[in-house]
C-alpha cells in the first residue's frame, strides 16, 4: 500500500477500517475507492480524515452546539506517559473523543497548553519544543527520585566538591588511556551490579515531591535535552527526536510494570507495604534504584542521536567514517559517544553532580547507558542471538551456581535490555 500512498495522508485497508468502525471511529474514515496494490491486486482502501476535513467537521459540530463558542480555545493534555497529547487540536474538540485517546493511565504531571491553528501554544512553542519540555519534565521527575534516595539529599550547594571533580577526571582519564581504551560495544557487560535496597531503607527515603532541584540544575537539564534534540536530523523520517520521545514514553511506562513473577507480585500483602515490597525485590532491584531508571530513560532519549536514517549494513557498504571506526552497531555506538562527550562538558557539571556523586554511581550510570543503547541494535543477528541466549540463561529452570544477588543482577540487566528494545519498536502499542 506504500506505493499508492499520498504525502501527509494516512491510507488504511478495508480490514483496518472495519476495526475502526467497530471501535466507533467511522467518522474518521473517508472511502477512497479501489486501487491496485502490487502483490495483492485490487483492494478497497480508505483515508483517515485530514486535518482540514476534521476542522471543518468539528466547526459544524461546534456551530450546532449552543453551549460552545466558535472561538473556544482547545486545550492539549500532556502527561509524563504521553509526550504527544493532542498534537492536532482539531481532532479532539469532543471531550468523549479526547477521553478515548487518553484512556490509558496518565501520569502525575499534566499541563494544559492552549494551541492555535498553527499547532503552537500560547507561548509560541513548536511541536519539537513541546517534546523537549515533556522530556525535561520526565527526566526532572526521575532526577528528584535520585536525589531523594540519597542519605544526603541536600542539593542547595551547586558547586560540586573538589573530590567530585577529581573523581570525574580520574574516570575520564582511565577511559582514554590506551591500555584501557575500548569502543562502546566493547564496554558492554552481561551483568550490571545494582544496589541492594531493603524496605527499611525505602521507608527512610524522602518524598521526591519534597525535593526542589536548583534552577541551575533544571536549566542545564533543559539545555542538554535541547542540544540532544538538535543532534537529531529533522530530515530523517523515522529515527528522529519524535521517535526518541515515543521510545521514552514506552520505557517510562514499562518500567512501572516490571514484576518478578518468581517471587510473586506483592499483591497478597495488604496495606501500604505493597509498593515497598515491589521496590525491594519484586522487580529485580530495578525500580528500587532511581539512578537505574534515570539512566534507562535517558538512554531512550539519546538512543538514535545523530542517526543517518539508514541501517548499519548500508553504512558498512558505503565505508563511512563511523563504519570504519566502530565496525558493528555503528549508529548506536556513535550515539553514546556523542552524548557522553556532550554531557561531560563543563557547562553541565551541576547536572552531573545531581545524577551521580561518586565513582560507583558514575560507573553504573555509564554502564547502564552503554547496555541500554546497544540493545536497540535489533538488526545484528549475532547480537540478537547472544541476547536471546542470555535471557534463557537468566531465566532457566536450572539456575546457575551463583549468589542470589548475582542472579538478580543478571535478570535485571537482560530485562532492561529487552525493555528498551521492545520500546524501540512499540509504535503499534501507542495511541495515535
Amino acid at each position: 500500500m506504500e506505493t499508492s500512498g499520498v504525502r501527509e495522508r494516512i491510507q488504511v485497508s478495508a480490514t483496518t477500517a472495519e476495526q475502526l468502525i467497530e471501535q466507533g471511529r467511522k467518522k474518521w474514515l473517508k472511502h477512497r475507492g479501489e486501487i491496485i496494490v502490487p502483490g495483492k491486486g485490487v483492494m478497497k482502501t480508505y483515508w483517515l480524515e485530514t486535518k482540514a476535513e476534521s476542522q471543518a467537521r468539528h466547526k459544524q459540530l461546534n456551530m450546532a452546539n449552543s453551549e460552545r463558542s466558535e472561538t473556544r480555545a482547545l486545550s492539549v493534555s500532556f502527561s509524563d506517559d504521553n509526550p504527544f497529547g493532542n498534537l492536532d487540536s482539531s481532532t479532539h474538540s469532543s471531550s468523549a473523543l479526547s477521553q478515548s485517546f487518553f484512556d490509558d493511565e496518565l501520569g502525575d504531571i499534566e499541563q494544559e497548553l492552549v494551541v492555535d491553528q498553527s499547532g503552537r501554544n500560547a507561548a509560541g512553542l513548536s511541536k519539537t519544543q513541546r517534546l523537549i519540555e515533556w522530556n525535561v519534565e520526565v527526566l526532572k521527575g526521575l532526577l528528584k527520585q535520585v536525589v531523594a534516595a540519597r542519605k544526603n539529599n541536600n542539593v542547595t550547594d551547586l558547586q560540586p566538591a573538589s573530590s567530585f571533580v577529581q573523581m570525574e577526571k580520574k574516570f575520564q582519564k582511565g577511559m582514554s588511556e590506551e591500555e584501557h581504551k575500548k569502543t562502546v560495544l566493547e564496554e558492554f557487560v552481561e551483568i550490571i551490579s545494582l544496589p541492594t535496597v531493603s524496605m527499611k531503607d525505602l521507608r527512610k527515603r524522602k518524598d521526591p515531591n519534597d525535593i526542589l532541584l536548583p534552577n541551575e540544575v533544571v536549566d542545564q537539564l533543559r539545555s542538554v535535552v535541547s542540544e540532544i534534540a538538535r543532534c537529531y536530523d529533522v530530515e530523517v523520517p523515522f529515527h528522529n527526536f519524535e521517535h526518541a520521545s515515543h521510545v521514552t514514553a514506552s520505557v517510562k511506562k514499562l518500567l512501572k510494570r516490571i514484576v518478578n513473577v518468581d517471587n510473586g507480585n506483592g499483591l497478597q500483602t495488604s496495606s501500604d507495604e505493597i509498593d515497598l515490597i515491589d521496590l525491594a525485590g519484586h522487580s529485580y532491584g530495578i525500580t528500587s534504584d532511581p539512578l537505574t531508571q534515570f539512566a534507562v530513560v535517558f538512554s531512550a532519549v539519546i538512543h538514535d542521536l545523530d542517526h543517518p536514517g539508514v541501517p548499519n549494513t548500508q553504512l558498512l557498504k558505503e565505508a563511512t567514517r563511523n563504519a570504519q571506526i566502530y565496525k558493528k552497531s555503528i549508529a548506536e555506538q556513535n550515539s553514546v559517544d556523542l552524548t557522553w562527550q556532550m554531557l561531560m562538558g563543563g557547562e553541565y557539571q551541576a547536572l552531573r553532580a545531581c545524577i551521580y556523586q561518586n565513582e560507583m554511581e558514575l560507573k553504573r550510570f555509564r554502564q547502564l547507558v552503554v547496555n541500554s543503547v546497544m540493545a536497540t541494535d535489533i538488526a545484528d543477528k549475532e547480537l540478537q542471538a547472544l541476547r536471546k541466549a542470555r535471557w534463557e540463561t537468566a531465566f532457566s529452570e536450572s539456575p546457575l551456581m551463583e549468589s542470589l544477588e548475582e542472579s538478580q543482577d543478571r535478570k535485571a540487566t537482560i530485562v532492561i535490555e529487552h525493555l528498551i528494545q521492545a520500546s524501540d519498536v512499540s509504535h503499534t502499542m501507542q495511541h495515535w
